[in-house]
């Protein structure tokens, strides 16, 4: 399981230091939402504004890099019980987390906000033996797919690998067809929404939506009225470290008319077709 602790080591920071440690140009301080470790440095919780400089920032890598190696060396413990149990070729394995976090990027620790790195996760499935042999691509064991997934797609994956009939009203898409041919079309968009939580010391919007496609992260701050009070555009094939929020260029008005048009239709109209 090495290609977790390898996703933290390959950013390559240095490259663009100044940037990385900053709010993308454009964006007010308020979207990056509570900085989380305050909590764990102050006996007032997320009520004393608070950032880390150079030497706590890295304090707090060095302790997500341990974290990280801990929980690769205890999956690694689990797979290898199950091998001693001669349990796994027999298991299929689905490795994943709840949130994504950043480590710095922004000048920011946390989760927060609706940023890319808040709400990309890994997923990571190994199926169990006898899956191998309904797979007819070469292509899909061992592959990377970079098809556009949620977390609400684990559930009915799991039921169509293992058999299970799925209720009705799932609002998630079994994988399974993804895994069978990864270069097939997927979900041309995924969606995210936010809406203040005690902590946030700030409390600005009522509720935020987000969508993002292959290329664009658009997101949309609304007041108690319905009304748009903050947009914010990522156009991650120019811009991979979100160091500009683009909405205001006049060049992307009919991307961002697209985007919310996309929004206003939500993830119905965007599953994929089977």
């Amino acid at each position: 399981m090495q290609t977790i602790t390898a996703k933290c080591v390959v950013r390559n920071y240095a490259r663009h230091w100044a940037a990385f440690r900053q709010p993308p140009s454009g964006s007010p301080k308020w979207v990056s939402g509570d900085y989380e470790p305050a909590q764990y440095s102050t006996r007032n919780g997320y009520e004393k504004p608070r950032r880390a400089d150079e030497e706590q920032s890295r304090e707090l890598m060095h302790g997500h890099y341990a974290s990280i190696s801990y929980i690769d060396a205890q999956v690694g413990r689990i797979l290898e019980a199950l091998k001693v149990r001669n349990l796994y070729e027999n298991t299929l394995v689905v490795l994943t987390s709840d949130h994504g976090f950043h480590d710095g990027e922004h000048g920011y620790w946390g989760k927060h906000n609706l940023w890319d790195a808040s709400l990309s996760v890994p997923l990571l499935i190994r199926l169990a033996g006898g899956h191998h042999d309904s797979i007819t691509s070469d292509k899909a064991i061992g592959s990377h797919v970079t098809a556009l997934t949620e977390h609400v797609d684990i559930y009915p994956t799991l039921c169509d690998l293992c058999g299970l009939a799925k209720p009705d009203w799932l609002e998630g898409d079994s994988l399974l067809p993804l895994i069978e041919d990864p270069g097939r079309p997927w979900k041309q968009a995924v969606f995210a929404h936010r809406k203040h939580m005690w902590h946030d010391r700030l409390k600005v919007y009522d509720i935020a939506h987000t969508v993002r496609t292959g290329r664009y992260r658009y997101s949309e701050y609304l007041d108690g009225k319905g009304e748009v009070l903050y947009k914010e555009l990522f156009d991650y094939r120019e811009d991979p470290l979100e160091e500009e929020n683009r909405a205001e260029r006049p060049e992307y008005a009919c991307i961002i008319e697209e985007l919310t048009g996309m929004i206003k239709r939500g993830w119905q109209a965007f599953r994929p077709k089977n």
